[in-house]
């Protein structure tokens, strides 16, 4: 049998240069728990080197002295410190910020593969972090007191003096959940929790917001989309649901409810009644709502749209008075959040609509009844009564949509008639 030679020839061994970090004249402590020494790179000051069981690692510290004796009594010290660290849940290693938060990123994005969070929010929060390092700098956490935090909204307001107090109570709460991770993970001591104090709400500060309300073109789109979307669908459940959802959709803005009072709704809280108007057109029918759990407090709303509650009881199961009216035929039980979301995002990407500077949520769809109303000539005492609010809240929010109906009435002359009486002409 042939022989094979192997010729080539075997890399040399790499020599590792000696850095003057070895061990030397080193001396062991505490049963073997602490081991004290000498490197000839650190000349004749005395280190001390500490196992860490849970990490996995070695705590190592200078102890900026030549004495043995009170190089033991330091590295006794380190020793119970790191002790006490670790029954507290205190860090023992401490990581950089910037890695702390690339860590932060990866565990949300993870939420948003579970469905927990969207990845627009988590994208929000990735943006809300570089202003936060920029506030903490070169800093490590241990060394940031909490009390530091309440410097925040001026630290904001100084590099972006046009900032809404909205954004920076949005930013407080994410640095605050971030602390909480970082608290969980072992990262940071839970002493040092933000203390931001009492942020002041944007009402308090006068600050005024406008709410964005789906455009008419934004609606037309979506109506024309939920007349077909379960056009091809052939599986019963699925078609149902599709027909609760837009049925969801339409109520919510003909009616103004907010999304938690329309998902409570019972048969029994609802009436459909004729009125003069809606035998030529059925979209007229009146609906009274009696919202039993509202955010403050039961009232009664008046809309149009009773035809829906006609259509529903066509293909729900569910209709007894105690009955939920948005409720899954199959199993009678409220149908879940997720799935009110799970549905809208469908509808959103299929209309194109979330490629818009600001894509519309369920709340939109109040505000557009708020919109709406008010263009109709509905006035802000009557609007504030049917959509379970404040008229200081209309006007803040809606003010300029009812300025804009009344400016032709303002732009008009002042006449009086021949008894002396005022017209506007």
């Amino acid at each position: 049998m042939a022989t094979i030679v192997n010729n080539k020839k075997k890399p040399a061994k790499r020599i590792r240069k000696n850095k003057g970090n070895f061990h030397i004249d080193g001396v062991e402590i505490l049963d073997g728990d602490v081991k004290i020494f000498k490197t000839l790179a650190g000349g004749d000051f005395w280190q001390c080197r500490i196992r860490v069981t849970k990490e996995k690692k070695y705590y190592r510290r200078s102890l900026r002295t030549k004495n043995l004796t009170e190089a033991k009594d330091k590295a006794k010290n380190v020793y119970l410190d790191i002790i006490s660290k670790i029954r507290v849940g205190e860090p023992i290693f401490e990581q950089k910020l910037p890695e702390l938060l690339e860590r932060y990123i990866l565990d949300e994005l993870k939420s948003v593969d579970y469905g927990e969070k969207k990845l627009s929010r988590v994208k929000t929060i990735e943006s809300q972090m570089k202003h936060f390092q920029a506030f903490i700098g070169k800093e490590q956490l241990s060394h940031i007191s909490p009390e530091h935090f309440r410097s925040y909204p001026l630290f904001r307001r100084k590099n972006h003096p046009s900032i809404k107090q909205a954004t920076i109570i949005n930013e407080a709460s994410s640095i605050k959940h971030f602390y909480k991770w970082a608290i969980k993970t072992g990262h940071v001591a839970p002493h040092l929790t933000p203390d931001f104090g009492r942020l002041p709400t944007s009402k308090k500060l006068g600050e005024k917001t406008t709410r964005k309300a789906v455009s008419d073109e934004q609606w037309k789109l979506i109506t024309i989309y939920l007349r077909q979307w379960n056009k091809n669908i052939k599986d019963k459940n699925e078609k149902d649901m599709r027909l609760f959802m837009r049925y969801f959709i339409l109520l919510l803005a003909n009616t103004g409810l907010r999304f938690g009072e329309m998902r409570l709704l019972k048969w029994k809280d609802v009436q459909a009644s004729e009125t003069k108007d809606s035998k030529q057109d059925p979209l007229r029918m009146k609906l009274t709502i009696n919202v039993r759990e509202g955010k403050t407090g039961a009232r009664k709303v008046i809309a149009k749209r009773g035809d829906i509650l006609e259509k529903i009881k066509r293909f729900s199961k569910h209709t007894k008075p105690e009955d939920l009216i948005f409720t899954g035929n199959q199993t009678g039980e409220a149908i879940v959040k997720d799935t009110y979301y799970k549905y809208w995002k469908l509808i959103m990407t299929d209309t194109k609509l979330t490629d818009e500077v600001e894509t519309p949520v369920f709340y939109s769809l109040r505000h557009t009844y708020a919109t709406w109303k008010l263009h109709a000539g509905v006035d802000v005492f009557t609007l504030s009564e049917l959509m379970g609010t404040s008229v200081q809240n209309i006007s803040d929010h809606y003010g300029h949509i009812d300025l804009d109906k009344k400016s032709n009435l303002i732009m008009r002359d002042v006449k009086k008639d021949n008894d002396g009486q005022i017209i506007i002409d």
